[in-house]
């Protein structure tokens, strides 16, 4: 019985700075942690789509559907 708490009792001690040792290591970790997880996610590319919507043959094509001439301007239209 005796040998069971000192084991128990070592396992504690030895279990101590290993814990705060982590604690430790936690705290230093965490302000980046945290911008991480503020800061939006940003896309890593553009998405694939044009500033103005459609790419140039598209807005040709669309254009030619609606029966617009593809130079007219938004005042035109």
């Amino acid at each position: 019985m005796a040998s069971a708490l000192v084991a128990a009792g070592l396992t504690v001690a030895a279990a101590r700075p290993s814990g705060c040792y982590v604690l430790q290591a936690m705290k230093h970790r965490e302000p980046p942690v945290k911008q991480v997880f503020q800061s939006p996610p940003k896309p890593a590319s553009s998405g694939g789509y044009y500033r103005d919507g459609l790419n140039p043959k598209d807005k040709m094509r669309s254009s030619i559907n609606a029966g617009i001439s593809p130079a007219a301007s938004k005042g035109t239209i």
